[in-house]
């Protein structure tokens, strides 16, 4: 057998969660991250339909749209019973850098908690080849409505050689569910003794020497089967330790410089440009579940003829409760590109922005 191909498009499947029991809404980002252009012929998402643990929608009655772009014809395709197939198809090539989200709406989930996989198949091709078939599956949880994981956040985004930080979040308390969290080279950490009888977790990290990641992971049992819910932050570390193999400098040589932060409410919208390679991290959130919040980064590389690169990140009420997970972006940066910053909400929000240069130079005006 043959390995399969994979996909030209890259594809994010934004972790919401699905309630048992009631709608959801699966948000897809389709992105040409090659250097090339791509024909694409169609992308069709496929959800298995029943009333299984492994199922996704317990019927077709779902819908299926673009997110602010007309340039894709959509169709629905209920015709399998155990299956309810969402197609798109550009009217064009998608040049690289061009990304484009879908949303399937309306989706009535079953009362069985579990994981479902959504199957997502690419008929495309490189410009000048013969199109071609790939096919790949992503996750889909589904959690009861009163499990509760959000907030996932350090007390600081950046920090010294040694230093630690304080990790929070918000969660259904334990016995409900179980917490695990994970960081650094695979180290962990059972958490359910740092969680009260409100559900406030809170656990501080030991001393950092690099730049961390950190998971949160939740695990419940639903009719025999285990689900899993994971929310993910990092930590950086402004002069970190380095393990390298081979290393050669001819002259002064500099890994990090210094670090940036901007605070989203006091400081944004901005502009500046980049001196030198680096990447951008950052978040926002807000607790009113009804008012979203939003940060908006526009990447425009220096001398390309590529569409910039907008990256749009929301808060979002992702497993229940009444207070908005925080949406978190994460970027590289070319020297010499120029960078655009938003935020905007309707209530209060917090958020920030942080520049890490790999390399020596703050963001110029």
């Amino acid at each position: 057998m043959s390995p399969a191909l994979p996909t030209l498009l890259t594809y994010t499947l934004h972790p919401t969660p699905l309630p048992v029991g009631g709608r959801g809404t699966l948000r897809i980002t389709v992105a040409n991250r090659r250097a090339t252009p791509v024909t694409c012929d169609s992308v069709t998402f496929t959800l298995p339909v029943g009333s299984t643990p492994s199922d996704c929608a317990t019927t077709h009655a779902a819908d299926f749209r673009v997110v602010d772009e007309f340039r894709w014809r959509l169709r629905s395709d209920d015709s399998a019973k155990d299956s309810a197939s969402f197609t798109a198809t550009p009217t064009e090539p998608l040049v690289p850098g061009e990304r484009h989200t879908f949303e399937i709406v309306g989706i009535p989930i079953g009362e069985q908690a579990g994981t479902a996989r959504l199957r997502i198949t690419e008929l495309a091709c490189d410009e000048g080849e013969p199109q071609r078939t790939a096919v790949q599956t992503r996750p889909v949880r589904k959690l009861a409505d009163d499990l509760i994981l959000s907030d996932f956040t350090p007390d600081h985004a950046a920090i010294g050689h040694d230093g630690t930080v304080v990790l929070t979040w918000t969660c259904t308390p334990p016995p409900g569910a179980d917490y695990t969290l994970y960081y650094g080279d695979n180290q962990s950490a059972e958490v359910n003794d740092h969680i009260d009888a409100n559900g406030n977790g809170r656990w501080t990290s030991p001393p950092l020497d690099t730049t961390t990641a950190f998971l949160i992971q939740q695990s419940s049992t639903s009719g025999g089967d285990v689900v899993q819910h994971t929310l993910t932050t990092a930590v950086t570390v402004t002069n970190p330790d380095m393990e390298v193999g081979n290393l050669s400098a001819n002259g002064t040589t500099s890994l990090l410089g210094a670090v940036q932060q901007f605070d989203a409410v006091k400081e944004l919208p901005l502009t500046r440009t980049a001196p030198t390679d680096g990447f951008l991290h950052g978040y926002i959130k807000t607790t009113d579940s009804g008012s979203p919040a939003t940060l908006q980064i526009v990447i425009t590389a220096p001398g390309s003829d590529t569409p910039p690169l907008s990256i749009s990140v929301q808060s979002t009420d992702q497993a229940g409760g009444d207070r908005n997970q925080d949406g978190r972006v994460f970027t590289p940066v070319p020297a010499g590109a120029r960078i655009q910053a938003t935020a905007a909400c309707d209530v209060v929000y917090s958020g920030q922005l942080v520049w890490v240069p790999l390399g020596t130079g703050a963001l110029a005006d």
